[in-house]
C-alpha cells in the first residue's frame, strides 16, 4: 500500500473527513481515489461505506467524480 493510500485509509478508519477532504484537495488530480483498494479487497468507497463513515464517503465520491472520470 501506497503512502497515499496508508493516509486515505487512516482518514476514514478515523472518520476524519476533513483531513479527508484537505488531503484530496491538496493533491487534486494526483489521486486516482477509483482504483485504490487494501489488502482485504475494500475500495475507498466500499471501506467509507463499511465504517458508516457517511462524510468520508461522500468527500470520496465528489473527489472521483470531479477528477477521475472522464
Amino acid at each position: 500500500m501506497t503512502e497515499v493510500e496508508q493516509v486515505l485509509f487512516k482518514c476514514i478508519t478515523d472518520n476524519d473527513h476533513r483531513a479527508l477532504t484537505n488531503f484530496l484537495e491538496s493533491r487534486k488530480h494526483g489521486v486516482n481515489v477509483i482504483g485504490m483498494s487494501e489488502s482485504r479487497g475494500y475500495s475507498l468507497l466500499a471501506f467509507s461505506a463499511f465504517k458508516h463513515h457517511t462524510h468520508c464517503f461522500k468527500a470520496i465520491y465528489y473527489h472521483g467524480i470531479t477528477y477521475n472520470l472522464p
